[in-house]
């Protein structure tokens, strides 16, 4: 597998005059949510699925913990958490209370070690990313059902993605790959997935 991109032009705003110049934006394929990383880490370690994701969970409330008691969380190989703060400009200290300090942004520091594997990847142009044009039905019918026959799922947001296209677009082309017995619908409300066949 390869990372892939796209060439996307800056927002208008950052170029004084004349076209903006573009910059690559990676494509996401997916966001893998706790259930599908830990069926993953369940499948090629000696722990359940189930266990791998309480795991998980208990992993994301001790951290929220240790952040909101004010100190960083490492985890190795990975990165390291923490929390920055902001508030108005102030000249003297006495000039702002504990009221008018708040939650700037929980930021992420990659790790050493994770930002070399990373260096190693292959990176592929996707040749029509950032285009307007809106690609043929079954086109982007296709790339759905490939989609599904590497990758276990998607969501609707997925196969905006994909495709390239709005929602109302990424909804009408499930439900025709629904209606074609080629796709299932898993779930309901905010919790719906896609799967193959």
């Amino acid at each position: 597998m390869s990372l892939k991109y796209g060439m996307y032009r800056n927002p208008k705003s950052t170029c004084k005059e004349g076209e903006p110049p573009l910059h690559p934006r990676v494509i996401v394929q997916q966001t893998i949510s706790t259930s599908s990383l830990a069926k993953v880490i369940g499948q090629t370690t000696t722990m359940s699925p189930a266990d791998t994701k309480g795991v998980l969970e208990a992993l994301s409330e001790w951290m929220a913990f240790f952040l909101e008691n004010g100190n960083n969380v490492r985890l190795d190989g990975i990165g390291t958490f923490s929390l920055s703060l902001q508030s108005r400009p102030v000249m003297d200290e006495k000039d702002i209370t504990s009221v008018s300090v708040c939650l700037k942004n929980v930021n992420f520091r990659c790790s050493k070690e994770l930002k070399e594997r990373m260096r190693g990847i292959t990176i592929e142009r996707e040749t029509n990313a950032g285009s307007k044009e809106i690609m043929p039905v079954e086109e982007r019918k296709k790339r759905i059902v490939d989609y599904l026959s590497t990758y276990q799922s998607l969501t609707r947001t997925d196969c905006m993605r994909l495709n390239k296209c709005k929602k109302e677009i990424a909804i009408k082309d499930l439900n025709e790959l629904i209606a074609e017995k080629k796709i299932l619908r898993l779930g309901s409300g905010r919790t719906v997935l896609y799967v193959g066949y």
